[in-house]
């Protein structure tokens, strides 16, 4: 089997859905692929590192962030001359691989992007992407089928170039809820809504804002990274209490004891956190946008990005399929599985 070499950059970065991805993958993944096929090169100031059994780990390199990527790992993939995959949307320009690009935003959405470095960051990986599809040698991977069929309109390139490997929800079971996190900001279980994602135009926290403005007695829970710049005001609302960049076990408290989880997102690529919410027992009103309605079918309850003038408290009241219909779907051990498959169908 043709050997491979994973771009570790995300090691060092704060997780995000798409770094989750990653993680997540690699870990079931070390447990059904044979040794010395596959490697992960990280820059060599990556702490916390996992301990595989049959994915090596190699630290690599003087730099760090996008110029390590840029030039160590390009230099470390070229000498050792093994296919490299980046599975988080970015790239070596001078040593360019397979590539998971998670959504075609930065090219068909460029608007979602306001601040200055949103800016950059669209620049940046619109010529990622241009490069990544015009370079015929390597397929792609995303992780449904709306950001397949995107990149296939969005960028003209034949279907059978394309693979989805989709995302799972089973990390956040391995931690104990912290419930501390109620009593430490003064919630009461069943009486909150919670909310997490960037706070960002593409996530959509507007609608949040707006919906909490409109009903005052109503409790709003905020958690993620808030994008500097970002013009959307969460600090006038006396009803929104954003608790910032939470850790799993805080996150998995929420999702059990909250009254729904809203995701008004107006654009997404898979969407992991409604998974993780249904898989405690939580409502999930998510936006009917982009893969949202393919990922989660009848199991949600449905709302308009653009729209507030609904009644919360009524529509979580209305039935929605099981839950277990999109549980039982979509695994990480599915997703290694289904990258195993695609890593053996490539040849040497």
């Amino acid at each position: 089997m043709k050997k491979f070499i994973i771009n570790g950059l995300f090691y060092t970065q704060k997780t995000t859905g798409v770094h989750r991805f990653a993680r997540e993958l690699l870990k079931e993944l070390d447990q059904i692929i044979d040794k010395n096929v596959v490697s992960i090169v990280v820059p060599s100031s990556a702490v916390d590192l996992p301990n595989f059994k049959n994915i090596e780990v190699i630290k690599y390199g003087s730099h760090t962030g996008m110029m390590w990527e840029q030039l160590d790992l390009s230099r470390y993939a070229k000498k050792n001359k093994a296919t490299l995959i980046s599975l988080c949307n970015s790239q070596p320009l001078l040593h360019p691989g397979i590539i998971c690009i998670h959504d075609a935003a930065y090219k068909t959405h460029p608007e979602f992007f306001k601040t200055f470095h949103g800016k950059m960051s669209v620049l940046w990986h619109k010529l990622v992407y241009w490069q990544a599809t015009r370079c015929t040698d390597f397929p792609i991977l995303t992780v449904s089928y709306f950001s397949k069929y995107s990149i296939i309109d969005t960028y003209k390139i034949k279907p059978s170039r394309v693979h989805v490997v989709s995302n799972g929800w089973q990390h956040l079971k391995q931690y104990n809820q912290d419930d501390s996190i109620l009593s430490k900001h003064g919630l009461t279980k069943g009486e909150f809504y919670f909310t997490l994602g960037n706070i960002n135009y593409n996530k959509n926290t507007r609608w949040v804002v707006e919906y909490a403005q409109q009903h005052p007695t109503e409790i709003f829970v905020l958690s993620g990274i808030r994008v500097k710049n970002s013009s959307i005001d969460i600090d006038h609302t006396p009803n929104i209490k954003y608790l910032g960049f939470l850790s799993d076990a805080e996150i998995a408290s929420l999702y059990a004891n909250c009254k729904a989880f809203i995701f008004p997102s107006i654009h997404e690529g898979f969407g992991i956190p409604p998974m993780e919410a249904l898989c405690y027992g939580a409502e999930a009103v998510v936006a009917n946008t982009s893969c949202l309605p393919e990922i989660y079918g009848n199991t949600v309850h449905y709302i308009d990005a653009y729209d507030t003038g609904i009644d919360l408290e009524e529509l979580i009241k209305e039935p929605v399929a099981n839950p277990r219909y999109v549980l039982d779907k979509y695994s990480w051990e599915k997703t290694a599985k289904k990258m195993l498959d695609f890593l053996k169908s490539i040849k040497e």
